[in-house]
C-alpha cells in the first residue's frame, strides 16, 4: 500500500462510486418526484369528477324533494277541503 498506483486507484474509484451514488440518487428523486406529481394530477382530476357528479346528485335530488314537496303540498290542500266539508255536514250548527 505504499505504491502511488494503488493510492490513485483507491482515489479513483472512490471518486467514480461518489460520483455514481449522486447521479443515481439524483436520478431517483427525479423520478419519485414526478411520480409524486402525476398521482397528485390524478388525484385532482377526480376530486374535481366527484364534485361534478355531486352536484348533478344535489341538483336531481333538490329537484325530486320539490316535486315531492309540491304533490304533498297538493295533496293536503285536498284533504283539508275534503275535512272541512265533512266537519260542516258532521257540525253544521256551529259557526266556523
Amino acid at each position: 500500500m505504499t505504491n502511488a498506483q494503488a493510492w490513485t486507484l483507491i482515489g479513483v474509484f472512490a471518486t467514480t462510486m461518489f460520483g455514481v451514488f449522486g447521479i443515481v440518487s439524483t436520478s431517483f428523486t427525479k423520478t419519485m418526484r414526478s411520480g409524486f406529481e402525476a398521482v397528485g394530477y390524478r388525484l385532482e382530476a377526480l376530486d374535481h369528477r366527484l364534485t361534478g357528479q355531486i352536484e348533478a346528485l344535489d341538483h336531481r335530488l333538490t329537484a325530486r324533494i320539490d316535486t315531492v314537496e309540491a304533490r304533498l303540498g297538493a295533496k293536503i290542500d285536498l284533504l283539508d277541503r275534503d275535512i272541512s266539508v265533512i266537519a260542516r255536514r258532521v257540525f253544521p250548527d256551529e259557526p266556523s
